[in-house]
């Protein structure tokens, strides 16, 4: 199943775009050159990031979100590979992002660790499980949602150490803005590799 399908940023929610300008600006206040984008989807993320001067890998396990993604979303500075992020191992790059991702992956922990010994910096966000339980009904593809404390928990097991915390109070306007804290339904979580 693709989620997020549009064929131009308009069409994307605002809740998502605005945490790919968030790893934007972590890219520009630390003078990063290149990301990843892991479980890319359609690539409308990892567009933004190549137009605004990154070099991105897009990696997306669905063949039907990258073939999208090349008709809608190709930049010269965006490459795709089709691979699932699980056992994946990363390429050398200055900067992870891995939003809308985590709570849909069993094996996170490893693809967290893999990332920590390849990525100097991570972008990750999560629902808030403190105020966005998970619910199998109300979220059928999601895994788990993650506390603050349990996603900083997991970040450190697997080699990063959390420099800065922002959330997100919901997924429409007026609400998606981003700002410092962990009390929102969405939560967002800045890292360095300590492995690197």
């Amino acid at each position: 199943m693709i989620r997020q399908t549009a064929p131009t940023l308009d069409g994307i929610r605002e809740d998502h775009i605005a945490r790919y300008r968030l790893a934007l600006q972590v890219a520009q206040q630390n003078k990063l050159r290149t990301a990843i984008d892991v479980g890319a989807g359609i690539g409308y993320g990892a567009h933004m990031l190549a137009s605004a001067g990154l070099n991105v890998l897009a990696i997306e396990s669905d063949p039907e979100a990258n073939d999208y993604g090349e008709q809608h979303y190709r930049h010269p500075s965006l490459q795709r590979q089709t691979v699932s992020a699980t056992g994946y191992q990363f390429p050398q790059a200055d900067l992870c992002v891995m939003l809308e991702f985590v709570e849909h992956v069993h094996s996170i922990a490893d693809i967290l660790a893999n990332a920590s010994r390849a990525c100097r910096y991570a972008v990750v966000s999560t629902p808030n499980e403190a105020t966005n339980p998970h619910r199998l009904h109300s979220h059928p593809d999601h895994v788990r949602h993650y506390t603050p404390s349990e996603l900083e928990e997991l970040l450190t097991e697997t080699g990063w150490s959390v420099t800065h915390w922002y959330t997100q109070h919901g997924k429409r306007k007026g609400k998606a803005a981003i700002t410092e804290g962990t009390a929102g339904k969405t939560i967002i979580a800045i890292a360095r590799s300590m492995n690197l």
